[in-house]
């Protein structure tokens, strides 16, 4: 989400995404905050630190975007909203409000968001957002069956198919 939010807006561009930027195995956030990185130190372009998932990268970045447009983004992909699943316990997931961060964000908070923290999704919604960005940015609402078979295999009663495959949001997002 904060790859193809910076992507959108600028920060990253298929010109600049080959730039190195070199990181040292952490990312420190004024003078007593540091956050660990998942990658190792040394160079990274945007294809290295995706494949690597490296905290400092995306942090760097995700600071210059700032946490609401972030916030904006997990909310374009449903983030925090239940999936629609009919389940007794499918969950929303947690994500921070907009008008509950103060005017600029927080630099730790915002570090922590790029980063995928300070936020709860489920395997659902995640499988929801690598899904719409694979297909160019139409979100779906998810399905995980066909169907509901009724629990007495010789009943009259028939299955109750769940709705085909319907388009939740369409991504106003680049093919780039």
């Amino acid at each position: 989400v904060t790859a193809l939010a910076c992507f959108e807006h600028g920060i990253l561009t298929t010109e600049n995404a080959h730039d190195r930027m070199r990181t040292l195995g952490y990312y420190r956030i004024g003078r007593n905050h540091k956050i660990d990185d998942t990658a190792p130190a040394g160079e990274y372009d945007f294809n290295r630190a995706f494949v690597k998932s490296s905290n400092s990268y995306f942090i760097e970045h995700g600071l210059h975007l700032g946490i609401n447009n972030l916030l904006e983004y997990a909310r374009r992909f449903h983030l925090g909203e239940k999936p629609g699943l009919r389940l007794n316990e499918e969950a929303a997931g947690i994500i921070p409000a907009i008008e509950d961060v103060p005017a600029g964000g927080i630099p730790g908070k915002t570090a922590n968001l790029s980063i995928g923290q300070e936020l709860t999704v489920t395997p659902v919604q995640l499988a929801m957002v690598i899904a719409a960005v694979a297909n160019g940015g139409t979100v779906y609402w998810p399905r995980l069956i066909d169907r509901f078979e009724p629990g007495d295999p010789l009943s009259s009663e028939p299955a109750e198919h769940v709705r085909p495959a319907q388009v939740r949001t369409q991504l106003p997002i680049q093919r780039e």
